[in-house]
């Protein structure tokens, strides 16, 4: 089936700026279709899922090519033709403009050790 999904996310979140993928990861899964985000530079994703598994819940997770969250729900247990749909994202709590979580980020700033993973920028104060 397909899918057409738009991400709104709170009015001046950094994140928007950052996407460039969405994913549709299916309850207990840890893979599942993933798609190009285009976005408006503003407030909003979107993404186009040509072939997409009914009858599962799926969380939908966003990407910066460097860290990837979930930011929703979509319920496709009983839809009816293609699905067009919007998901309203959560305020920015774990993140910081499509950096890692906060978590990592303070931890690095409290001199732990840098993570090869993460650009060296989102991890002030980190030690090689």
């Amino acid at each position: 089936m397909s899918v057409e999904l738009t991400i709104r996310f709170a009015q001046g979140d950094g994140a928007v700026g950052w996407i460039n993928g969405v994913a549709l990861i299916p309850e207990g899964g840890t893979t599942g279709p993933e798609a190009l985000g285009r976005t408006d530079g503003k407030r909003a994703v979107a993404a186009s899922f040509r072939s997409v598994e009914t009858g599962r819940v799926y969380t939908v997770h966003v990407s910066s090519g460097l860290h990837r969250w979930p930011v929703g729900r979509l319920d496709l247990r009983s839809p009816a033709g293609p699905v067009t749909a919007t998901v309203d994202a959560p305020a920015a709590a774990g993140r910081d403009g499509g950096a890692p979580a906060a978590a990592a980020q303070a931890g690095a700033a409290a001199g732990k050790r840098c993570d090869p993973r993460l650009p060296r920028y989102a991890q002030k104060g980190c030690v090689e």
